[in-house]
């Protein structure tokens, strides 16, 4: 049996370590995309995912949105987990990312690693 109790505590020791706002007893149905896209995210961190595929995540979000975003995948990597980052904002991805690869017609063009240092902490 499910204690829910412990869920919920749970999920709000994952919202505070990654800094994601989520209400776990609101209905997802009723909750803003970018709302809806953390409960996701904490979804994935509460069933134990090392690795995240992040397809366009910030595509519906204001700029504060995607800041925030930005400083929870700074900490979910610098806790050990992998992050694959599929956007077609190019300063995004430079900001973000420690190595960057360009598919073109499902073949990588190439991989490197940014030419400018993030303007983030980002752990190298």
């Amino acid at each position: 049996m499910l204690d829910l109790d412990k869920v919920e505590k749970r999920i709000n020791q994952l919202c505070e370590q990654y800094g994601l706002k989520v209400d776990p007893h609101a209905y997802v149905w009723q909750l803003a995309v970018g709302e809806q896209q953390r409960v996701e995210i904490v979804k994935a961190l509460y069933r134990g995912a090392a690795l995240l595929v992040l397809d366009e995540p910030t595509a519906v979000l204001t700029p504060q949105e995607v800041e925030d975003l930005f400083k929870t995948f700074r900490q979910m990597a610098s806790d050990g987990h992998a992050l694959i980052f599929i956007s077609h904002k190019l300063h995004e991805v430079l900001e973000i990312s420690q190595r960057v690869t360009v598919l073109r017609d499902g073949r990588v063009i190439g991989t490197a690693q940014p030419l400018a240092p993030p303007r983030s902490s980002w752990p190298r």
